[in-house]
């Protein structure tokens, strides 16, 4: 009996010592990683990406549809669906700077946000510093989707059930 309980005793002292190890180490490698560069995606990326879902969900992206967003100022969306008065606008930097405030902002809580223009279209605005991931990426991506790219295909499923709603 003796020889029994200093055997589990024995087993539990192992057992705790090599918790104790392993999340030691974990924590001290953790704190000593810098963390990683976060940068937005590529335009030419998320394009190819929404395109390719679009058509997974039977619909059709064309591109080229220009829509006022003011009364002297027009958007070229990067997407329409369809024939239908929905469109998807990736917003870079350089959109920023060509059409300043006429494009909303990035929603604070990152809700989805939708551009309604002057001739009844409604735009999916999707802002680039949303959807932003680390520089390197150690998978072939064609294999493995990043947080943000699983975030834009979230973002446009969402989207695709609210236009499909109307």
């Amino acid at each position: 009996m003796a020889r029994r309980s200093l055997r589990l005793v024995l087993a539990r002292a192992v057992v705790l010592t090599t918790l104790a190890c392993a999340c030691g180490s974990s924590e001290r490698r953790s704190l000593d990683r810098p963390k990683p560069t976060l940068v937005p995606m590529p335009e030419s990326r998320a394009l190819e990406l929404i395109d390719g879902w679009l058509t997974e969900s039977a619909w059709i992206g064309r591109p080229g549809w220009v829509v006022a967003i003011s009364d002297r100022a027009h958007l070229e969306v990067d997407l329409r669906l369809g024939n239908s008065n929905f469109g998807i606008e990736w917003v870079s930097d350089e959109d920023r700077d060509r059409y300043g405030s006429a494009l909303p902002p990035p929603a604070p809580e990152g809700q989805l946000r939708l551009f309604h223009s002057k001739d009844g279209a409604q735009v999916l605005i999707l802002d680039q510093e949303v959807y932003r991931s680390p520089r390197e990426r150690t998978l072939d991506r064609s294999m493995v989707l990043s947080d943000a790219e699983m975030r834009l295909r979230r973002d446009l499923m969402d989207f695709i059930a609210y236009v499909e709603s109307q």
